[in-house]
């Protein structure tokens, strides 16, 4: 019986002691140094895997030769900091040097020490090899980037380029909805992205793929329909959604015979070119068109159009047409010039 007593008493104790303030704060103190114990021994794994997989990440791109070993161990040295880095790089890709660039950026990048510097490396690293046309390069690193801020608007923007042009348009699509979550305008560059889809989609009858796309709202999308029907050689005779003669005046400049000639702008031109007899009862809102007219009734017909195409938004000017500008990237910017030059007897896409 005493032993009995003597235990009891003894638990009682314990469950005394157990709800004694001094117990719990002792245990509370306990357990938070043993979370920060941990966190510590995470913190440091952590970082010493991310600097391996950094190391790894950097060694699987620099793959070049541009600088020699001397000029490396100088920019790889403290003294040469990441923002003189930069700038340096940033010199290289404006002289269109992107090798140079990219060997600096990876310097640059061996040295970051935080998540915001490598970010900012990285977009800049990827939008070089974007420049280059290392479009898978470019992907990788832009991916690389997004891992450290999913909300990194210019790696997003340039991905959606990327998957375009790699005709990854599903792709594209996924990345303008991260773009739409941010607020950024997306609408007609989705349509776009759903019109190429549609496309290049192999099971679909031609004749659906127009009357699908038609649906669609963006600018560009007549011409775009057009382009389809040169492309597939198909007869002009069944199309029907002819956009304004200025966005598809070299489109229709080589067309052997006359289309929609009802509208007062295309009949302008066919007649300009001797291939509509209609003359028309009023001057085209296109001087060039009105120039060539003058000329043909003149008697002079060896003067013909040549094109050009600049960019609304950037001013850059290119020989060839895109629905995106190739040096900003914006979609339906590129306008049409047309200049008076001689007649010659070539034909060729403009697109």
């Amino acid at each position: 019986m005493p032993f009995i007593f003597a235990t009891r008493f003894d638990l009682d104790n314990f469950f005394l002691d157990d709800r004694d303030p001094i117990f719990g704060l002792i245990m509370l103190i306990s357990i938070i140094l043993l979370v920060s114990i941990l966190s510590y021994i995470w913190g440091v794994f952590s970082k010493k895997n991310e600097r391996q997989s950094l190391e790894n990440f950097i060694k699987k791109f620099d793959t070049l030769d541009a600088l020699s070993t001397e000029h490396r161990q100088l920019l790889a040295s403290p003294q040469i900091d990441i923002p003189t880095l930069g700038i340096l790089a940033s010199s290289f890709v404006k002289s269109g040097d992107f090798e140079r660039a990219i060997e600096i950026y990876l310097i640059a990048l061996s040295k970051a020490s935080g998540g915001v510097q490598r970010e900012f490396i990285l977009t800049n690293l990827g939008i070089v090899y974007f420049k280059a046309g290392f479009l898978g390069r470019a992907e990788e690193v832009f991916l690389q980037a997004l891992k450290l801020r999913p909300r990194n608007k210019e790696a997003l923007t340039h991905l959606t380029v990327i998957y375009e042009r790699l005709k990854r348009f599903n792709e594209a699509l996924e990345v303008l909805d991260a773009l739409r979550e941010q607020d950024t305008e997306v609408y007609a560059q989705s349509q776009f992205e759903r019109a190429q889809i549609i496309a290049n989609d192999a099971n679909t009858p031609f004749n659906k793929k127009i009357a699908k796309i038609s649906k669609l709202n963006f600018k560009g999308a007549g011409r775009f329909c057009m382009e389809l029907f040169i492309k597939n050689k198909e007869p002009m005779d069944g199309f029907d959604r002819f956009p304004p003669i200025e966005q598809a005046i070299d489109l229709i400049y080589d067309f052997g015979a006359a289309v929609n000639t009802q509208d007062a702008e295309y009949n302008a031109l066919f007649y300009a070119l001797g291939r509509s007899d209609q003359k028309p009862r009023s001057a085209s809102k296109i001087f060039e068109i009105n120039a060539l007219m003058a000329m043909k009734d003149a008697g002079f017909e060896d003067a013909g159009l040549s094109f050009s195409y600049t960019c609304a938004k950037c001013k850059s000017s290119v020989g060839l047409f895109s629905h995106r500008c190739p040096v900003c990237y914006e979609l339906g910017s590129m306008e049409i010039r047309a200049q008076i030059s001689e007649k010659t007897g070539e034909i060729g896409q403009t697109f």
